[in-house]
């Protein structure tokens, strides 16, 4: 999850029902301000549309909690992810695509077992990924290497089309580090 701190702030707040909207501007009074009446108006119908939105359902929010919790090895995530899934197509799904991506790795000769799922590995900076994030770390050490999809970010520039994208940081200094204590 990217900024964990506002994600919490924002589930927190869809969890409850949103303040109703503000009253109209009265016409009668003179407009003062940088946003035009237009753009006032659009706000306010923005806030009531969001004031008829009912709040997420403590279940939900339970379910998010959880799975924004799982911590453990690969092919045991994907595991936990569908059982708190509950039956939640789009989560299900998601799993699946978690699992395709294990199975390529096993064909790569890569057992998924030695592999963590973290779901909330993806608290960077770079908000553009948009996909899969991944790093490689040792014990003891900070990532030595991170990256992930930021196919979003490709489709933003080119008219929509979406690009596929992967891109990623290898930090040598870590990578001396490492060597070192081996040593």
């Amino acid at each position: 999850l990217w900024r964990p701190r506002r994600f919490d702030a924002l589930l927190e707040r869809f969890s409850r029902p949103a303040p109703p909207p503000p009253i109209s501007p009265d016409p009668d009074v003179p407009h003062v301000g940088l946003r035009s009446r237009e753009e006032i108006a659009l706000r306010n119908a923005l806030l009531a549309e969001e004031a008829d939105t009912p709040p997420l359902k403590a279940e939900e929010v339970a379910r998010i909690r959880a799975l924004s919790a799982i911590r453990a090895r690969a092919p045991e995530a994907v595991t936990e992810i569908k059982r708190i899934s509950a039956g939640d197509d789009a989560i299900t799904a998601a799993a699946d695509r978690v699992s395709a991506v294990l199975d390529a790795l096993v064909l790569r000769r890569i057992d998924p077992d030695g592999i963590t799922f973290e779901a909330n590995f993806g608290l960077t900076s770079l908000e553009y990924y948009s996909g899969f994030v991944f790093g490689f770390a040792a014990p003891g050490h900070v990532p030595v290497a991170t990256g992930g999809r930021y196919d979003l970010l490709t489709a933003s520039m080119s008219d929509g089309k979406s690009i596929p994208a992967v891109g990623g940081v290898i930090r040598p200094e870590i990578l001396l580090a490492m060597k070192e204590s081996a040593a």
